[in-house]
């Protein structure tokens, strides 16, 4: 199965909401860091021109890929400690089930997990092609055949997943 397209994005908090959250993700952010006097330019309407670009962004990695009309998906990003923990940080994990699902809320920014729930459905059998490949090129990969979250439970799959997942749809 050849690779037909890479696409990639942040997922930096303040690109997933409006621009009337804008204040409250900044507050979140910088917690007490002093800030530069520059973001007294930073007037509403600059914010919704941010917010503006930022749609139009995902509306063209939209195009893209509805274009190069992929058999799968792989969405790869990292963890911050939301579905593993302590108790077990793999370098590399693969998710090999039916179905993830998780919260794209910022929830230190108010929005309750709850509100904000997305199921991605997965296939398992493409996963584990991809996985078994993987591996036989020497990528030292764990996998996770049923989604456990450990250190968050009450988020599920982590921000990176879901925040670009429900962007993209």
């Amino acid at each position: 199965m050849p690779v037909v397209l890479g696409l990639a994005s942040s997922h930096a908090p303040s690109m997933f909401v409006e621009a009337d959250h804008w204040p409250a993700v900044h507050k979140g952010l910088s917690r007490d860091v002093p800030q530069p006097s520059a973001l007294a330019d930073e007037t509403p309407a600059v914010i919704e021109a941010y917010v503006k670009r930022v749609k139009q962004g995902f509306a063209t990695l939209r195009a893209q890929l509805e274009a190069a009309k992929p058999d799968a998906l792989f969405i790869i990003g990292d963890d911050q400690n939301e579905v593993f923990s302590n108790a077990l940080i793999p370098s590399f994990a693969m998710f090999v089930g039916e179905e993830a699902e998780g919260t794209y809320s910022i929830t230190w920014a108010g929005e309750k997990p709850q509100d904000k729930w997305l199921k991605l459905r997965c296939n398992p059998a493409v996963a584990r092609v991809a996985l078994q490949g993987l591996v036989e090129r020497g990528f030292d990969l764990g996998f996770a055949e049923k989604l456990v979250p450990l250190a968050r439970p009450e988020i599920g799959l982590g921000h990176a997943f879901t925040r670009i997942s429900r962007a993209m749809q």
